[in-house]
């Protein structure tokens, strides 16, 4: 068996082929993925705290925009998860983390 014939797109369920998805989807993708998340971020604090999100707007920012630049240097290095989808769930994982993290962050006292 010719180990060059197989399918690297079996492999990964994300990836489906060499280059499924150039630059304009990756950035549309991840710029979709920014908006939602920070309009998230804007929504809950609206919703949970009844106060004015535009305070918030700087937080949100924050957290929204860093993993989409995590998602785009993971999308870059590794062409992995090669596919739309793909970079929408790297993004939503970095996403959660930086939430995760940054909540956490706020309990150490200085």
């Amino acid at each position: 068996m010719n180990p060059t014939s197989q399918n690297p797109g079996h492999k990964f369920p994300f990836n489906s082929g060499h280059n499924a998805m150039d630059n304009r989807t990756l950035y549309l993708t991840l710029a979709v993925s920014t908006s939602l998340g920070f309009l998230f971020i804007l929504g809950l604090y609206a919703s949970v705290f009844g106060l004015n999100p535009f305070n918030r707007a700087g937080y949100g920012f924050f957290v929204s925009v860093l993993p989409a630049l995590g998602a785009l240097l993971v999308i870059k290095l590794t062409r992995l998860f090669a596919s739309w989808r793909g970079a929408a769930i790297v993004y939503f994982v970095l996403f959660v983390l930086t939430v995760i993290i940054q909540a956490f962050g706020r309990m150490i006292r200085v």
